[in-house]
């Protein structure tokens, strides 16, 4: 079940999945805000809850591009 959705800018959004609390933070660890990115990359999340997360998906221009169900939520 979907829990909690953060759209991070026009065309970058995160789903972390399983936490019931509203109380998840969650952040984009690498690359960082002010690196350019160019092709392939490795998004790492990082997702703080008292309850498990199922996983956690990155989605670009609306596109899934990845998940991961296990910290460190890594995805390519």
């Amino acid at each position: 079940m979907i829990r909690r959705a953060a759209l991070l800018s026009a065309s970058l959004s995160l789903l972390v999945a399983g936490a019931a609390s509203a109380q998840v933070a969650v952040s984009i660890l690498s690359p960082s805000a002010d690196q350019p990115v160019f092709g392939a990359l490795e998004v790492k999340v990082g997702v703080q809850s008292r309850e498990p997360i199922d996983r956690v998906e990155v989605f670009v221009n609306g596109e899934l591009k990845g998940s991961s169900t296990a910290p460190p939520y890594r995805i390519r």
